[in-house]
This record gives structure tokens, C-alpha cells and sequence, in this order.
């Protein structure tokens, strides 16, 4: 969709949005265009995915549970942008995520990474009650957490 588009062409553009990503920096028009490309075919493929997130009426981030790529660990993923931070949002989109996961039944283990400098989304992971877990998603550059379904 092209409101999707617009919204991922504004955040993966944002030098401070995208220094945790992997680019660790804006991400050119080509890349922006595959980045939606890989989301949308996540959903057809998998049937789950990442959301995006609105506040009112304008699109403020995205949540949600994609497969590592070429693995079969889920990954917790998330981001706001910067007019909405601080305001619990991107931690409640992160339950909501978890709770859906297990509740269908994705997986018995949810996994969850961030760059050691990224202490916002490290926070995050921690409250959602993830805990720190050797597992390689992304190599050593992040810390990996995870969390199991107690109910599994």
C-alpha cells in the first residue's frame, strides 16, 4: 500500500530512527522498497507479521513477529517514531505481540535482539519479561533475549 510505503520511506530515512537497524543508517530508496516488500511477503508466506501502529488517524510505528531469516526463531520486532516516545507505546505493542504469538501458538520461545547501545529497546525487552539467552539471531554486534510460553 502506498500509505504503507510512505510511512517506512519516512522512518528508514531518519538517521536516529535507523541506527539500531541493521543499515545502522538511512536506508536508500531501493532498500526501503524491499524492506515493505519482505514484511508483506512475511504475512502471504507465514500468515503473521508485523503491524503497523496508529495513533488517531496517523501511522506512528510498527510491531510485530517475523522469523530470523533462514531460521526457525521468531523475533519480537518494533519502532516509533520520535514524536511518540515516551509514552509506553512501542512496550505495549510488544506485549500485545508476545500474548498473540503464544496464544497461537507460533512458537514455544519468542526471541528478541538490540544493539548493546540501544538502551530504550533493551528496556523494552526486560519488561516484557525477556531475559537475556544464548542464542545467535544476528551475530555478537547484539543481545539476544528470549522468552518461553508458559503454557507450551
Amino acid at each position: 500500500m502506498l500509505s504503507d510505503l510512505n510511512f517506512f520511506r519516512t522512518y528508514l530515512s531518519d538517521p536516529v530512527l535507523t541506527r539500531f537497524l541493521p543499515n545502522e543508517a538511512p536506508y536508500p530508496e531501493e532498500m526501503i522498497a524491499a524492506y515493505l516488500e519482505n514484511r508483506i511477503a512475511h504475512w502471504e508466506t507465514y500468515g503473521f507479521g508485523s503491524y503497523l501502529l496508529g495513533l488517531g488517524s496517523k501511522i506512528v510505528g510498527y510491531a510485530g513477529l517475523e522469523f530470523v531469516r533462514d531460521t526457525s526463531y521468531i523475533d519480537l520486532r518494533y519502532g516509533l517514531i520520535r514524536e511518540v516516545w515516551g509514552r509506553g507505546l512501542a512496550l505495549e505493542a510488544a506485549r500485545v505481540c508476545l500474548e498473540e504469538g503464544f496464544r497461537r501458538g507460533l512458537a514455544e520461545t519468542l526471541y528478541g535482539a538490540a544493539m548493546p547501545e540501544n538502551e530504550a529497546s533493551i528496556a523494552i525487552l526486560k519488561k516484557v519479561g525477556m531475559k537475556p539467552c544464548e542464542v545467535d539471531l544476528y551475530g555478537d554486534e547484539v543481545e539476544h533475549f528470549c522468552i518461553a510460553d508458559e503454557w507450551a
